[in-house]
């Protein structure tokens, strides 16, 4: 997975993002945070962890359950990233 680009990886974790909530991917910006902005609460979260599990094919440690990688959606996108570059 190494190869993957940014814009995959975005797109992938918008995607994930906008199932999660129930918005268009088109509707979801780079700033939008998590809760304040998509709504997203706790049942919704451990949600999207399994979804962006199965997207990317890996499992996510307890380590990685920082609420400072899962702010907005320009957060998650780089925590993925990192993850995928791993």
């Amino acid at each position: 997975m190494t190869n993957t680009s940014i814009d995959t990886i975005y797109n992938k974790v918008v995607h994930v993002i906008g199932k999660i909530v129930k918005k268009s991917p088109e509707n979801i910006v780079d700033d939008h945070q998590l809760i304040e902005d998509l709504g997203l609460d706790s049942l919704l979260f451990l949600d999207l962890l399994a979804e962006l599990e199965a997207e990317f094919g890996f499992e996510l440690s307890i380590d990685d359950f920082d609420p400072e990688y899962f702010h907005s959606v320009r957060s998650t996108v780089a925590f993925m990233k990192d993850k995928v570059s791993a």
